[in-house]
């Protein structure tokens, strides 16, 4: 697989990846369960205020994180930079391995480019993931992370929807 290969590969996976976690969160941020799960008395999308969407955003988190119970995985990192004095390319295909509730271990399969972005970004960035992923709750999505305020609601035909910022 050549690297335009690999690169077109990269960008499915992460717009799979975007839209699966969108919708996630957005059924999330709306309390959404499913069909055969919800309840008859669940508050009309109008009258959710941004601490019910942010509960229950942290409530699905919870239960999402209760029920992982690990994981393995592959991922390929690419990074491209155009500018002064020159461009450079790497990639770095990394086994994952999750173990709940907070380890991930990452195995480099392989990697190409020049050793200094390797080393000082891509590695940087896999030291970095592991590192959040010994506290969640430090990046977690929740109230003592960040300041969420509700800026709309939208009513539409396929899906009512709640926007917080």
């Amino acid at each position: 697989m050549d690297l335009e290969q690999r690169t077109n590969r990269m960008r499915n996976v992460r717009a799979w990846t975007a839209a699966k976690t969108l919708s996630v969160v957005g059924m999330a941020l709306l309390g959404y369960a499913p069909l055969s799960a919800q309840p008859e008395t669940s508050p009309s999308v109008q009258s959710l205020t941004v601490q019910d969407v942010v509960r229950n955003l942290e409530e699905r988190n919870r239960a999402r994180a209760q029920a992982l119970h690990g994981f393995e995985g592959s991922r390929i990192y690419t990074l491209h930079y155009r500018g002064f004095p020159r461009s450079y390319d790497a990639e770095m295909v990394v086994k994952i391995a999750y173990q709940a509730p907070a380890s991930k271990e990452f195995t480099v399969v392989s990697q190409s480019g020049p050793k200094f972005i390797i080393d000082r970004v891509l590695k940087k960035m896999l030291e970095s993931e592991k590192e959040a992923g010994n506290d969640p709750s430090r990046s977690a999505l929740s109230e003592q992370n960040y300041d969420f305020a509700l800026v709309g609601h939208e009513q539409t035909p396929e899906a009512p929807g709640t926007f917080s910022q």
